[in-house]
């Protein structure tokens, strides 16, 4: 099976401008003015955070359907290549962020932060480089688009033993799985939404958890099990499925009441980000291979540096 989906590649460039947007549009002057659902579609940005694990999970499913993780040694190549693939530019990225964590917590601290600045500045330090900081109440104290790296992490570390497992099962067993997982996590939006669960423990404890995001890329490895027999469906049945749950995504992302804001950039479509992902990858589709058209896809190529990099450029600009 094809392992190289174009489509998606295009969607990473989409999703990491979404959160670029989010982060800093609000800075711009003018923002306010803009349409509502424009301003709508802004604030949902940090969607692209679930869509990336969903899609990591598909990936690296797909990519390693066939290549048995069973030993120890495989185990350490597969860290390995994934290290070496995404580490560089996270380090670099933390390197670029410490004019600003030293300006931020020791030199001109917030009043906020009183005593704690230069506790915060080394936890930072520490962490971040161990890509641990998302396990902790620090997730946001050193180039903050750097959690969601934290959280691959531990989805790298936990592939090779769930991975595999997970695609020899049966398929009502399969979904059963991800299913209960996702409830999990809306269960646990709903009761933050309900003040059974306060702002500082939600916030810093638990929004930026890896054991949060788990539902995703579980999502993301059962949704590759659904792929061969994806890519039988007829090419226009295919096109028309990927119109529409792409539209829908779009729509709901315009035009739902803020209210739902907090469940919607979280786990809330997760099935409808799943559905997307594999709809994309039906590159015999005519809007697909569009999707995936090489403007689009070089664009895609460069997503990832887009992103971690985007607080140190931000900050470096705005100076």
């Amino acid at each position: 099976m094809k392992k190289t989906f174009r489509a998606l590649t295009s969607l990473r460039f989409f999703a990491a401008i979404a959160v670029v947007f989010f982060h800093y549009a609000g800075e711009v002057r003018g923002f306010g003015r803009i349409p509502f659902p424009l301003k709508n579609l802004v604030h949902r940005g940090p969607l692209a955070l679930c869509f990336f694990f969903v899609l990591s999970g598909f990936v690296l499913s797909i990519s390693y359907q066939d290549k048995a993780i069973k030993t120890a040694e495989a185990r350490r190549r597969f860290w390995f290549a994934r290290f070496a693939r995404l580490y560089p530019a996270y380090l670099l990225a933390f390197v670029l962020f410490l004019p600003m964590a030293l300006q931020k917590y020791l030199l001109h601290p917030a009043p906020e932060l009183g005593a704690s600045g230069p506790r915060t500045f080394a936890a930072g330090a520490i962490l971040s480089p161990l890509l641990l900081q998302s396990w902790t109440t620090f997730s946001q104290a050193w180039n903050g688009p750097g959690w969601s790296l934290s959280v691959e992490a531990f989805f790298y570390f936990l592939f090779p033993y769930v991975a595999f497992r997970l695609m020899r099962q049966q398929t009502s067993v399969a979904l059963t799985i991800p299913i209960a997982l996702w409830v999990a996590s809306l269960c646990v939006v709903l009761a933050h939404l309900q003040g059974h669960l306060s702002n500082p423990i939600y916030h810093d404890r638990i929004q930026y958890n890896p054991l949060f995001w788990t539902p995703c890329f579980v999502a993301g490895i059962v949704t590759a099990g659904f792929a061969p027999r994806w890519q039988k469906v007829s090419a226009k049945m295919a096109g028309v499925l990927t119109i529409s749950s792409v539209a829908a995504l779009v729509l709901i992302c315009l035009f739902v009441s803020p209210r739902y804001e907090d469940v919607i950039v979280t786990t809330g479509l997760l099935p409808l980000l799943a559905l997307v992902i594999l709809c994309c990858s039906h590159e015999s589709a005519r809007v697909v291979a569009l999707l995936g058209s090489s403007p689009l896809y070089e664009l895609g190529e460069v997503s990832y540096i887009t992103y971690i990099l985007q607080s140190p450029l931000w900050h470096a600009f705005s100076a």
